[in-house]
């Protein structure tokens, strides 16, 4: 996959680990990236309608400098996930 040409702190943070998995037949997928250092607790991102993971890039950025471990997925019919 070719990256597009932005600023660092829009594209996946450094350990940045996606997968999928089914529920009730569909596949869902998940994205999390945890700091270098022991967590200080977990952040889990539930986004609203139209949203998708990459799009919280910036956030997680943000909130990996502060020692948080972030969770987020794409809901059915969001992001990659799919459709129902």
């Amino acid at each position: 996959m070719t990256l597009p040409d932005l600023p660092p702190r829009f594209l996946p943070p450094a350990g940045w680990q996606d997968g999928a998995f089914k529920n009730n037949g569909h596949e869902l997928v998940y994205g999390y990236v945890l700091p270098e250092q022991t967590p200080k607790s977990a952040v889990v991102i539930l986004a609203g309608r139209s949203e998708f993971r990459e799009k919280y890039f910036e956030t997680m950025h943000d909130l990996l400098a502060r020692g948080y471990g972030v969770f987020i997925m794409d809901w059915y019919g969001q992001g990659r996930s799919e459709r129902m």
